[in-house]
């Protein structure tokens, strides 16, 4: 269970329409539960959430940590906002791996501060380097 969740944060870097196709309709479900604990958790809105799927990236404290929240859950980051990549590398589906890490590496080091602040800057950053691949639960 665990690792099916894990390569849910495939989403957060590379998922397109045609990489979300790939997974079972079990993960899909599993992603909704993780999209939908967070936005709970977080207060942010669905609003906000599908804007910055394309890149419309509100400086809004909750989607901040709504991204925080998703990378956490997904064990990728630590509640200190430390990002762990080697996990990420191993979630990866082989396709994925190159794109998304070359992306991570040069967004690793994206934004301070809080862990919602830095969550939230590596993921635009994410955006900047692959938009056409960039998915947001």
């Amino acid at each position: 269970m665990l690792l099916e969740v894990c390569r849910f944060s495939v989403f957060l870097l590379a998922l397109s329409a045609t990489v979300y196709g790939r997974f079972s309709e079990e993960e899909k479900q599993l992603m909704n539960q993780v999209h939908t604990q967070c936005v709970t958790e977080t207060g942010t809105s669905e609003d906000l959430v599908n804007k910055a799927t394309n890149g419309d990236f509100a400086e809004d404290e909750n989607l901040k940590c709504y991204v925080k929240c998703i990378w956490s859950t997904l064990t990728v980051m630590d509640d200190d906002g430390n990002f762990d990549v080697g996990v990420l590398e191993v979630m990866l589906p082989a396709d994925m791996k190159d794109i998304v890490m070359k992306a991570m590496s040069a967004c690793i080091g994206a934004g301070g501060g809080s862990p919602c602040e830095k969550a939230f800057a590596v993921t635009k950053c994410l955006y900047k380097e692959a938009p056409a691949d960039f998915f947001l639960p």
